[in-house]
């Protein structure tokens, strides 16, 4: 460690990361550190666009149209980014999506 005397700070010396012969695929060990990382997931049926005074006249069992036709995929979103397709599916009182498509598997750009 050497001192910068007109910075006020020390500059530390790291020793190169290096990927040890028998440790696997090092790319798949950088994956597994970011596997509890949360992500925000949405699921969008469609969209629309309304002026505002026609949201102000929503009300309970108002219907919306939306520019998707009814069993069109819908769009999956990890983090703002569109990664799957699916479709609608119903697993007791609740409803789920049931992926039929994924768009990609670069995960460059995903936390951002």
């Amino acid at each position: 460690m050497t001192e910068d005397p007109t910075q006020g700070y020390s500059k530390v010396r790291l020793a190169p990361l290096a990927h040890q012969p028998g440790d696997g695929d090092p790319a798949r060990h950088n994956l597994s550190l970011m596997r509890d990382i949360r992500l925000t997931v949405t699921v969008e049926l469609g969209r629309t666009s309304l002026p505002l005074r026609e949201v102000m006249k929503l009300v309970e069992g108002s219907v919306i149209e939306l520019d998707q036709l009814a069993g069109e995929p819908v769009h999956l979103y990890a983090s703002g980014r569109h990664v799957a397709e699916g479709e609608i599916v119903v697993l007791g009182a609740n409803f789920g999506v049931r992926l039929t498509r994924i768009l990609g598997t670069d995960l460059t750009g995903m936390a951002s």
